[in-house]
Parts: C-alpha cells; structure tokens; sequence
C-alpha cells in the first residue's frame, strides 16, 4: 500500500522473467535456482518475519522459489541442454573477447613465489604481479599512499610530502605512468610522461636518452637532473628506465644526489639486471 510497486508487481515481474527466459530458449527453472543461491547465501535475512515482512517491498526468496517453481510447471515441455538457445556461439563470442588490461594498482601487488636463486650476494627479491625486482638486503620497498608507485630506498632515501606522497632522495621508484592512447609506442609514450614531468618541476632537465632493454623488454633510458630537498647536496641525478607493458608505460626512477653518484651507479645497474617481467 506505502510502496510505488508492491511485493505482487514484484511476483509478476519475476514470473515474466521466467517466460522471457523460457521464450528464448534457456531453461526457466534456472530462474527458480538463482533465487535459491540467494536465500542460501542470505540466510535469515532471507527469512523476514512480522513487521519486517509485511513492510518489505519484495518477497522474499523463498516464496519467489516456490511461485517460479509452480508457474512453469504449465509452460509447454520441452528439453533443455547447453546446446538450447545461443549458448554455443555465446560461449565462443566472450572466449575472443581479449583478457582485461591490468591496472596499475593490480600489476604492483607482491605475489608469494620462490625467491630467485641467481641474484647478487646480499640482495633482496621484490617480487609482484607484473615484474620482479631486486634490491640491497638493507634497502626497505614501501608505497607512500595505497595504489600508488613502489619505493626501494635505503635509510633516508625518501622523504614525506605535505600531499602525502613521499620526495626520492636516494634509490628507486618503481610505477606506471598511463598510455596516453592505444598506440603504445615506447618513444612516444616515454616522450608524454617526460613533458608531463617538467610541467611539475621547473628544475628538471632532460639531458640525453637512449634505447635500452631491461628484462628482455625493449626500453628507453633517460638521463634527467634535477633538484631536491636533501640540504647537502639537492643536485640530483636520476636515470629513468620506461618499458611498455599492458598497465602502462612501466618506469624505473633510480636517483641520487650527484656526491654520491659514484657509490650509487654500481648498485642501480645490478638493480636493473635484476628485472624480471612476468611474461
């Protein structure tokens, strides 16, 4: 009586369903099991009773099993299978469909897997669902925010920001930067970020680039320099490594200040040597 539609416009509209279903070819008693795998996963909340019941605005799955039950018992007979309706070419339509794009917060997640055997002496393995990565055993990987890129820094190596992501001192970065479309043309997309990159930071200079491979992957590295808020030396240099893989444009920032460039350079080539991408 207080509802737009009432529990039995509800029923007419589930028995229609059943009819359409059975119309076209699928078995309508399959309407009658939904409505049972949803009163078993409901449990009593399936199950209204008094006032609850009489104010619900549908009935509930129980009595929807029971009336779908007994309308198709005066359907006309007929045999169903897989082969009943479009199942067939249904079934070859979504098997075509390619797989869904990773996202980028799906491809960082760590995956539990066997530590790989042929790293160097005292490194880690920072293994995810995209790449794995290697690092110095006393390096720590963080995320500054959820969902976002990967730190791999030594004590020190990265500093809080007020917009709550974190400044690279000292180490790597890890993430993915958006295809700017569907070309997926490394030089191109490599190109994107870094003018994206600039517009950020007025300090930033793009000094050379070159093709590369990493992980077997075909790669882009570029030299940039730029400056930081670590008081003894803000001149810092970062080399970044750009691949194209199905979450995006993958990017590999190693940075350091340029008086401890030296110490840093042995340590980012065996990082890189370390990649390992899934496929």
């Amino acid at each position: 009586m207080l509802s737009k539609f009432s529990r039995n416009s509800e029923r007419d509209a589930d028995l229609n369903g059943a009819r359409m279903v059975a119309g076209v070819g699928y078995n309508p008693i399959e309407v009658a099991r939904f409505f049972e795998k949803l009163e078993s996963q409901m449990g009593e909340a399936a199950k209204p009773q008094g006032l609850e019941s009489w104010l619900s605005s549908h009935p509930n799955p129980g009595k929807r099993v029971e009336y779908v039950s007994e309308d198709i018992q005066f359907y006309p007979p007929k045999g169903y299978d897989t082969n009943t309706g479009q199942f067939e070419r249904i079934k070859k339509l979504v098997g075509s469909l390619p797989a869904p794009k990773m996202k980028p917060a799906a491809a960082l997640k760590p995956v539990q897997a066997q530590p790989r055997q042929d790293l160097p002496q005292e490194f880690a393995d920072l293994q995810l669902r995209d790449f794995a990565v290697a690092y110095p055993g006393s390096w720590k990987p963080g995320q500054a925010q959820q969902g976002g890129g990967i730190y791999i820094v030594p004590e020190g190596g990265a500093k809080q920001s007020q917009n709550g992501g974190a400044e690279l001192i000292f180490g790597g970065l890890v993430d993915y930067s958006p295809s700017p479309g569907d070309t997926r043309d490394l030089k191109s997309e490599t190109t994107a970020l870094l003018q994206a990159l600039q517009k950020g930071d007025q300090n930033l200079k793009i000094e050379r680039s070159a093709s590369a491979t990493v992980g077997g992957k075909q790669a882009l590295l570029t030299r940039l320099k730029t400056r930081s808020s670590y008081p003894q030396d803000p001149n810092q240099v970062v080399q970044l490594y750009t691949v194209v893989r199905p979450a995006g444009l993958w990017t590999f920032a190693l940075a350091a200040p340029v008086s401890l460039l030296d110490k840093a350079e042995p340590i980012f080539r065996q990082m890189v040597q370390t990649v390992k991408f899934a496929d």
